[in-house]
């Protein structure tokens, strides 16, 4: 007796309207690994029927015929754009749509995007029945001008600005630039709508009649220097900001900071600083207001495919050890426990292995990490490896971006 294959299907848009049961039914299983799974009623109940395993984001029931337009990177849906009736549209990465496509939308049957939408306010009863998003959505009030999400006008911007026009700032406007002129903008009528807002003190009075009463202020005092970003706290920072800042951002420190320490009189961190053991002392007599704090380590070890953690490598560190943005670590058998509190610190790694005796004080130290797996379950992660592959080899398997089933 033969034995049955299996039917793997890879793809972004599987439309399964046209199956056939007799023909899926000579296969063992059917996988089906799609974005997008077209069905009409017909063919939803044989897929029932059968032994189908989906894994689906969005599944469309749609009668007739469908067309299906498939965009990889950046798209805009205009008043203008060409578009057929009943259009299924996919997108994978960022999605614009204008105030002027009311007809468009009409015309389609479902909008996926694996990425981010901005819409305009008016559109959203007619936008959200319509569309599945694995990302952000931006909703841009009616009349307004999209900016950047983060937007910094310079001194040339008034000049540019539209006289009596609303702004659109996703995340934050920093009015931050000492060469920007406020009652240039005020003249012109210029608003911003957005979620948070940076203006120095000096400054305040005048901006917030550009911002409605929602928006998050954070005044920068007059006695501090705007710092835009994470930066490291070293003598360069200090000669070209001076020893009063405001950080937008985090602070770092490592084991050249110390002459810096000393001459930092105030700092407010708009988010967290991070420093060594022995400088928490140090630091402590500065008069700083942050976020959060976080000890860490002196040698840093980042986005490497695989990196091997032994006991000669932490000895050499007395500082220690962070390893982060990697996709496997080896921690060596003959790594003790007790090192592992003092001197590793693991974040956003994929894989780590480690050997029995150490896992429990591994992951104490580990942070964001997908799996850990010590002694006998390399053993049986390796062959599950291969018995997946040789069940794959056994398998009919199509990989495609668009699969009529």
């Amino acid at each position: 007796m033969v034995e049955k294959k299996n039917f793997v299907v890879n793809a972004e848009i599987c439309d399964a309207r046209k199956v056939q049961e007799e023909e899926l039914a000579a296969y063992s299983k059917i996988f089906i690994n799609t974005g997008l799974l077209l069905v009409d009623e017909r063919s939803r109940a044989v897929l029932n029927r059968l032994a189908v395993v989906c894994n689906v984001e969005d599944t469309v029931e749609a009668e007739g015929e469908v067309q299906t337009l498939t965009v990889n990177g950046q798209y805009e849906l205009k008043g203008d754009t060409a578009v057929e009736e009943r259009t299924l549209l996919y997108v994978n990465g960022t999605l614009t749509i204008r105030s002027d496509t009311d007809e468009i939308l009409q015309k389609m049957v479902r909008i996926h995007v694996n990425g981010d939408v901005s819409y305009p306010e008016s559109l959203a009863s007619l936008l959200m029945p319509r569309l599945t998003v694995n990302g952000e959505t931006r909703c841009i009030p009616d009349g307004c001008i999209e900016l950047e999400p983060v937007f910094a006008p310079d001194q040339y911007f008034p000049l540019r600005a539209r006289t009596d026009a609303a702004y659109y700032v996703d995340k934050k406007v920093r009015l931050t630039d000492p060469k920007l002129d406020i009652d240039a903008l005020l003249e012109k009528k210029v608003r911003f709508v957005t979620k948070c807002m940076i203006v120095p003190e000096e400054k305040v009075q005048k901006a917030l009649s550009m911002f409605d009463e929602r928006v998050k202020l954070m005044v920068v005092p007059a006695d501090l220097t705007y710092v835009d970003g994470d930066v490291h706290l070293d003598k360069r920072l200090l000669n070209r900001y001076g020893r009063r800042l405001y950080i937008d951002g985090s602070l770092s420190l490592d084991r050249k900071s110390g002459d810096a320490i000393a001459e930092l009189e105030k700092v407010y961190v708009n988010g967290e600083v991070e420093l060594l053991k022995e400088q928490i002392e140090a630091f402590a007599r500065v008069d700083a207001v942050y976020d959060s704090l976080r000890v860490g380590m002196g040698k840093k070890i980042m986005n490497k495919v695989h990196i091997t953690v032994d006991q000669s490598l932490l000895d050499a560190s007395p500082d220690g050890v962070e390893i982060a943005n990697c996709v496997s670590l080896t921690v060596q058998e003959d790594v003790r426990a007790e090192s592992l509190a003092e001197r590793l610190r693991v974040r956003n790694c994929a894989h780590v292995v480690c050997s029995p005796q150490i896992r429990t004080a591994l992951e104490a130290v580990c942070e964001n990490v997908a799996s850990i797996s010590a002694g006998e379950e390399n053993v049986h992660t390796g062959n599950a490896i291969l018995n997946g592959i040789r069940r794959m080899a056994e398998s009919r398997v199509v990989n495609a971006e668009k699969y009529i089933l």
